[in-house]
């Protein structure tokens, strides 16, 4: 402001000053043409999560409105999703549709991985992250997540429908053991896809596994031209774990 760099044509010094207290005063975001752009390519992409996954196909309006549309107020409303699977109480001033909907946009940005074709941004020196097919655990907890927050369409009830962990199971056993080399045949393949589900709430998902410690302050603190669009790779990781709830599991998001 001093330099005259920006608004240029404003001479009064005192006016200046005022500007400059407005502009450092204002507490949201301020984008520029580059990071407004790198901004909506990734909203687009948990755009298009949102559509493909919770808006049912015959709407043809914006997702807010689409979203507000379907909005019924749930049993419980004075929580929200403070890490995974795990809602506290939470004084938030927006009302409920727009509470819903922000919840989701948020697991949409920590997950866009495992719910899209798309990976994070490569980071220098290391190989190309992975692109993973949509993973039905995740599309489970999202719907289950529109659910818990009061958005009902056809999709969210269809997908709450579905036996999330036998589909998860199967894909996993079409890997370790594809058609040429499955000596099971396929009755043995769904004895063990059962064995397996069967399985699964006798684990102990603490079992030799060493609790991850999310970063200090200073570890996670980002470069200011990796803070918008798309994270990369090592910092969606950091994402991940921050926003992991220590005392909750997703395997069995039906029992909360």
């Amino acid at each position: 402001m001093q330099s005259g760099k920006i608004s240029s044509k404003i001479k009064d010094i005192d006016v200046c000053d005022k500007v400059q207290m407005a502009i450092l005063n204002w507490r949201q975001l301020i984008p520029t043409i580059e990071t407004l752009f790198k901004n909506l390519g990734y909203l687009e992409i948990c755009a298009k999560i949102l559509r493909n996954k919770i808006i049912d196909t015959n709407s043809k309006t914006t997702i807010r409105q689409a979203i507000f549309n379907c909005y019924h107020p749930p049993e419980d409303t004075s929580t929200v999703e403070v890490s995974e699977n795990r809602f506290d109480p939470a004084a938030i001033s927006i009302s409920g549709p727009a509470r819903a909907m922000t919840q989701l946009w948020l697991f949409c940005m920590r997950h866009f991985s495992h719910l899209s074709n798309i990976a994070p941004k490569k980071e220098a020196g290391q190989g190309i992250p992975p692109v993973m097919e949509p993973n039905p655990v995740y599309q489970y907890r999202l719907a289950f997540l529109a659910q818990r927050v009061g958005i009902k369409t056809q999709k969210v009830g269809r997908t709450l429908q579905k036996n999330f962990e036998e589909e998860a199971t199967r894909r996993f056993l079409a890997q370790v053991r594809p058609a040429p080399f499955n000596e099971y045949g396929p009755a043995g393949m769904e004895e063990n896809i059962r064995n397996i589900i069967n399985t699964l709430p006798s684990l102990n998902p603490n079992a030799s596994r060493e609790p991850e410690e999310p970063p200090t302050s200073s570890e996670s603190e980002e470069p200011l031209d990796r803070r918008t669009g798309r994270p990369y790779e090592n910092s969606y990781k950091v994402l991940r774990i921050e926003s992991r709830s220590v005392s909750s599991s997703c395997s069995r998001c039906s029992s909360v």
